[in-house]
């Protein structure tokens, strides 16, 4: 059995009509639950947090991000698919270079068969969707 790892990422939160967050979709069979996660991925060997998130929006939607701003370093203890998950994950908030995709309510992932939408603070805070990893959007999005 391979040993469990830490994972270092990181994630952008990109917002439309300052109250929608882009999402990926996904699905845990093991709690039955839909759910959103903020696109990113893995930091690799030798390239920095913010280079990962553009590498990342580049691979994932064909765009890069403009006004990049740090947000916070976040750690996320998770359960996936009944596996054990620990990530450490650098948070980032931009704007899409490609203004196209604001118009678009659901967008395919260009490197995995998985949905891209809008997701609302009012879904997630009335339990109709969550959002990870877990964070106060609502309150980053406070103006």
């Amino acid at each position: 059995m391979e040993p469990k790892k830490i994972k270092a990422k990181a994630m952008g939160i990109v917002v439309r009509n300052r109250n929608e967050i882009l999402a990926a979709l996904g699905f845990d069979p093991k709690k039955n639950e839909h759910f959103g996660r903020i696109i990113g991925g893995h930091i690799e060997f030798g390239e920095t947090s913010r280079d990962t998130i553009q590498r990342e929006f580049l691979e994932e939607l064909g765009t890069k991000l403009e006004n990049l701003t740090f947000i916070k370093v976040i750690e996320n203890i998770f359960q996936y698919k009944g596996e054990p998950g620990h990530e450490i994950i650098f948070l980032y908030k931009g704007d899409l270079v490609d203004k196209n995709l604001y118009e678009k309510d659901e967008i395919n992932m260009l490197d995995k068969d998985v949905k891209i939408t809008w997701i609302s603070l009012d879904d997630i805070k009335v339990g109709k969707i969550k959002l990870y990893p877990e964070f106060d959007y609502e309150e980053l999005l406070k103006v």
